[in-house]
């Protein structure tokens, strides 16, 4: 053994560094709660979570420009103006009927600033990263919710001791605790006569925060290199504890493509242990899904859904190329089955379709259904995080939040250039 063996010097990261990962943790707490959340939703006061999420993107492809030294490439600065003018032409085709507003924050702003900022760190193998951030907000905010939900809100050791008002299909009081959870929503399909709160954390609802660690568990899976099964153990759980039938149709979608994409790789005898799990574990699973929906279609808001993407269809179909006005939820309404007259909708995928007509869905369409892909992603765990995506489009209504177009333009960027994917 060497005695006068010196340490390995470890490399701390510049000043530089540490300003942009903290950027870009900013960013992305930014887009979380422009997400559906509380703050969002609140009804007296307005805490700017859009614009916000807005000028951080312009702010972190700022630091990208500068700090890096970086040039554009010609083909991508056309791109994100051609972008640009594409949805200014939207603009002034259907301003009369939607907010002009949001829709400028979105796509006239947002999204050719996301496109550029994400194909330059693309070409730089950080786009991913970026992501991972996300990941890592939800990581934090899982054990947290878990705690407040399980201590405060439904044994009720913990007072509340804070409150917002939100709108949310209709306005109400929300009690909260300590504004890091808030008891928004009682469970009507698991267990309708416990009066069992649903965790929401800090979401207006528990689908929201379904959503949110919905992406973060695809991100865990499939866009980084070595899976962390505590991280991934956590989020299941805590998707668990939203008690979202759409959380446990998607979590059987993760175990599905998990085990496709690690099964080339086993040795046989896991190959065999893994065929007996899944001939015992798959139609336990079904049973399951179907006992949950079954209960679900009981209820009201089962109905509801299901007549949400007819509605979006009809709409479409009386305004097949502008749509009726982005995110135009009043035009949707003569089509939806609302007995209780609230405003509200299902999935973004007939939402984008009716409000947005041919000419906003293609922005989603193209790239997320190339996206699917092997060939146009150069990776086949983006293509398994992009099917994970395309089902939380098509089953959870946030097309008129940030997460959207970040989407989008995560997707184009990945099948614009797949040649310098580095995971």
């Amino acid at each position: 053994m060497e005695l006068n063996r010196l340490p390995r010097r470890v490399k701390l990261p510049t000043f530089t560094q540490v300003l942009m990962i903290v950027a870009e943790y900013a960013w992305a707490i930014l887009v979380i709660l422009n997400g559906n959340s509380v703050f969002h939703a609140a009804s007296y006061e307005k805490y700017h979570l859009l614009e916000y999420s807005v000028v951080m993107t312009y702010l972190l492809l700022g630091m990208e420009l500068y700090i890096h030294r970086i040039r554009p490439p010609w083909k991508t600065l056309v791109l994100s103006v051609g972008l640009l003018v594409y949805c200014m032409v939207y603009v002034a085709a259907r301003q009369s009927s939607m907010s002009v507003v949001n829709f400028v924050y979105l796509f006239v702003l947002g999204l050719p600033a996301l496109f550029l900022l994400f194909s330059i760190r693309h070409s730089r193998g950080r786009l991913i990263t970026l992501f991972r951030r996300l990941c890592d907000v939800l990581v934090v905010l899982a054990p947290i919710s878990l705690y407040y939900w399980l201590f405060a809100v439904n044994m009720r050791w913990i007072p509340p001791n804070c409150y917002i008002v939100i709108d949310w299909g209709y306005r109400r009081y929300v009690m909260g605790f300590d504004q890091l959870q808030y008891a928004v929503q009682i469970d009507s399909t698991f267990f309708p006569e416990a009066f069992i709160y649903r965790n929401s954390s800090l979401f207006t609802e528990a689908p929201m925060y379904n959503l949110w660690l919905d992406i973060a568990l695809a991100g865990e899976l499939f866009l980084r290199e070595r899976t962390s099964r505590f991280r991934v153990v956590l989020l299941v759980i805590t998707i668990l504890s939203t008690m979202s039938v759409t959380g446990m149709l998607y979590l059987a979608l993760c175990l599905l493509l998990h085990l496709v994409r690690k099964y080339p790789t086993m040795e046989r005898s896991q190959k065999r242990a893994t065929m007996l799990l899944g001939m015992v574990a798959i139609p336990a699973l079904v049973v399951g899904l179907v006992v949950a929906m079954t209960m679900k279609s009981d209820t009201q808001s089962y109905s509801m859904r299901l007549s949400d993407y007819v509605a979006g269809f009809k709409l479409w179909l009386d305004e097949p190329i502008f749509g009726a006005g982005y995110a135009n939820l009043q035009a949707l309404l003569p089509y939806m089955y609302s007995p209780d007259g609230v405003l509200g909708f299902s999935n973004s995928l007939t939402a984008v379709l009716g409000t947005g007509g041919v000419w906003i869905s293609l922005l989603f369409y193209i790239p997320q259904f190339g996206a699917l892909s092997p060939k146009l992603t150069g990776d086949s765990r983006l293509s398994y995080f992009a099917i994970c995506y395309l089902f939380l489009f098509c089953t959870t209504a946030f097309f008129g939040r940030y997460v959207v177009v970040v989407m989008a333009a995560f997707t184009m960027a990945l099948i614009f250039d797949p040649s310098k994917l580095r995971l």
